[in-house]
């Protein structure tokens, strides 16, 4: 009697650690904002490129730009607002309004004065999240032998 208690204690046990892992898997979630900072030497700041997925499928993607000692957000590069939808392993962007800086004014601007640039553009990234739900990386197409591309970049979650 004892040992079939004992199975059964055991039983349970498993039965809810494997329970308790495989929520753990499935918390893993583009929700939320991801972000790659490139240092800019000559200027001595930081260029923050950020993706903040948010609920309903709504995105919005900013360029910041940010004093390197103090973190402190200067202005902003661009601003790109829209919809994102997740398909297997492709993530699709779509009703994309851009906002972009006016150059001729300074290399960076306030939110409010960025100038819209281009209305309603689409376009989709292989993607994969870190098991640890920590990294985000997208996965261009290939380009022609003679550009200059990026094939991945990897972004940050905020936590």
């Amino acid at each position: 009697m004892k040992l079939s208690t004992v199975f059964l204690f055991l039983n349970c046990v498993f039965y809810f650690i494997g329970c308790n892992s495989d929520s753990a898997i499935n918390t893993i979630t583009i929700k939320g904002v991801w972000f790659e900072d490139v240092y800019v030497e000559d200027f001595n700041r930081i260029s923050r490129l950020e993706y903040n997925f948010k609920e309903k499928g709504i995105v919005e993607i900013l360029r910041i730009e940010m004093d390197k000692d103090s973190v402190e957000i200067l202005g902003y590069r661009y601003r790109t607002t829209g919809n994102y939808k997740q398909a297997e392993e492709k993530l699709f962007f779509y009703n994309l309004v851009s906002y972009s800086n006016d150059d001729s004014k300074g290399d960076y601007s306030k939110l409010h004065d960025l100038m819209k640039a281009s209305a309603e553009n689409s376009y989709a990234y292989s993607y994969e999240i870190s098991s640890d739900g920590r990294e985000l990386t997208f996965f261009y197409p290939p380009c022609s032998p003679s550009a200059n591309c990026v094939t991945e970049q990897t972004f940050t979650k905020v936590m």
